[in-house]
């Protein structure tokens, strides 16, 4: 009973684990490009001629602004919204960066430190709602920095307007050990978020999806620029036939709206016959077909033999002492006719 009690207490701790591996695994790259984010830096604003609002934001260890409280910004749909990030520790003997991210735009601001004090990011406040800013890197007075909310309200008496969205930019980059992943195709997709006067809609959120063998899974999500425009490069797995769908869910005034396109590649470079399975004498499902990232599709695989060959050796052991005490029973009544 003392083994079995061990062997319990292993399976347990086993299955306790995994949540914090997924964690670690999932959260070490939360910004990279294959995953479609928008990173807003100083050298891709532009001038719309338009007004802007201007907000500065001193980002210190003792909170936004010098305060530990919540720190609102309100603006309307379709403002152009500029926010200067200006560091607030310079008294302190030691460097204390940080790195602001706004959440819903996908937009993260430059690193902010004693040798750069400042990190000026400009957009459309396309989208209506409220969406929290808060520092993303370890800093002394982290836990302060964790309450911005940019507070986006629908313009008064606005009118609902109809939007078109079209994403009919589907473009396969073939690999380029100096720019994108060594074997691994690349797509481009761009979609076009317009209004009913055939105007581009700025800042508009568009979700991505990629048909899979299990139907349409949504891989990443955009803003759209100046132009109306979302872009998205991703790793392709294998080139294949697929369908590419954009969805643009509506915000404030505007309608939102969705467009769908196959991606054929030639002939001669489709992969077949398509299969979501690895090869081997079980069918295991490949995690990587429907959108998992490599690194976690192997820890995924890794736990799942843990945990089922841990389960094995458990009933092994059980049959085993169930036989065992069967055979002494056995014994001891023979023994005693």
């Amino acid at each position: 009973m003392l083994k079995v009690s061990r062997l319990f207490i292993l399976l347990l701790a086993v299955l306790l684990l995994i949540p914090s591996v997924f964690t670690v695994a999932e959260g070490s790259s939360p910004m990279i490009m294959a995953s479609g984010n928008l990173v807003v830096s100083p050298a891709s604003i532009t001038d719309t001629g338009s007004e802007v609002k201007v907000f500065t934001i001193v980002v210190g260890r003792t909170g936004f602004n010098g305060s530990s409280g919540a720190l609102n910004i309100q603006v309307n749909q379709g403002d152009r919204v500029r926010i200067i990030f200006v560091y607030g520790d310079g008294d302190l003997r030691q460097d204390n960066p940080h790195v602001v991210i706004i959440e819903g735009y996908n937009i993260q601001s430059d690193e902010i430190r004693k040798k750069d004090p400042t990190s000026i990011v400009e957009f459309t406040a396309g989208q209506v709602g409220e969406f929290r800013f808060y520092c993303s890197v370890p800093c002394l007075g982290m836990d302060n920095l964790q309450k911005g909310m940019l507070e986006v309200n629908r313009p008064k008496l606005a009118t609902s307007i109809k939007t078109s969205l079209s994403a009919n930019h589907l473009e396969v980059h073939h690999p380029n050990i100096d720019h994108f992943i060594p074997h691994t195709d690349m797509i481009h997709v761009i979609a076009y978020v317009t209004d009913e006067n055939g105007g581009p809609v700025v800042g508009a959120l568009v979700d991505f999806l990629f048909s899979t063998s299990f139907g349409m899974m949504k891989v990443a999500s955009n803003v759209t620029e100046a132009d109306g425009s979302a872009h998205l490069l991703y790793p392709l797995v294998s080139l294949r036939k697929m369908s590419v769908a954009a969805y643009f869910r509506g915000s404030g005034s505007y309608v939102g709206s969705n467009a769908t396109s196959a991606l054929i590649p030639d002939a001669s470079t489709v992969e077949e016959p398509e299969t979501p399975y690895l090869s081997g004498q079980n069918m295991l499902l490949d995690p990587r077909l429907v959108g998992v990232e490599a690194h976690v599709a192997a820890t995924l695989i890794a736990m799942i033999a843990i945990v089922v060959g841990s389960v094995w050796v458990m009933y092994t052991y059980v049959l085993t002492r169930i036989l065992k005490i069967k055979m002494h029973s056995s014994r001891k009544i023979g023994g005693g006719s």
